[in-house]
């Protein structure tokens, strides 16, 4: 165990889940994600993860965070993770919580949500941010989410995301039915 791991800090490290993605990259996310949740990871450096673009340089703990990945991610896989990073510094890891289930509780609107599902993966990416804004301080599991935007292009992965939306969404008191 290293300092700062998520072993350290008193959470458990991510299992894989076979339904979201090759167990690595699955695992991968759950590490850094819940390493940047941890005392590993300061305050400051959490701010220079939010303020992070993919088109200028990352700062030293994104370099230190992906180090840890095995495999290191090869310079054409950066731009994924430096969005997915970005956006694990500013909403928290919170294991098993599925992100269709967290936005439909928060109350994010069918119609966009609809709208980001058929944007393509650049595009997608770009947006995560804005989707995500109005979680306020719930948490999601970033294995999962992580693995929806590496995986965008899947047309399954992305309709089992919207199942998991659209049928917490009808489940929940967050909206109005037509019928009302």
């Amino acid at each position: 165990m290293t300092e700062g791991s998520p072993e350290l800090a008193g959470q458990t490290p991510p299992s894989s889940d076979p339904d979201d993605g090759p167990p690595t990259l699955f695992s991968q996310l759950g590490k850094i994600a819940a390493t940047i949740g941890s005392d590993g990871v300061s305050r400051g450096e959490r701010a220079e993860l939010r303020r992070m673009t993919p088109d200028a340089v990352p700062p030293e703990v994104y370099w230190r965070l992906t180090e840890r990945l095995d495999p290191v991610p090869s310079a054409a896989e950066d731009t994924f993770w430096m969005t997915v990073t970005a956006l694990m510094a500013q909403h928290r890891h919170d294991t098993g919580r599925r992100p269709g289930r967290v936005l439909a509780e928060a109350g994010v609107s069918p119609s966009r949500v609809t709208r980001w599902l058929r944007r393509d993966r650049e595009s997608a990416w770009r947006e995560a941010g804005r989707l995500l804004s109005q979680l306020g301080s719930s948490g999601l599991d970033w294995a999962r989410f992580g693995s929806l935007l590496k995986r965008w292009d899947d047309e399954k992965v992305r309709r089992r995301f919207a199942r998991d939306y659209f049928t917490a969404y009808h489940r929940s008191s967050n909206h109005v039915s037509e019928e009302d």
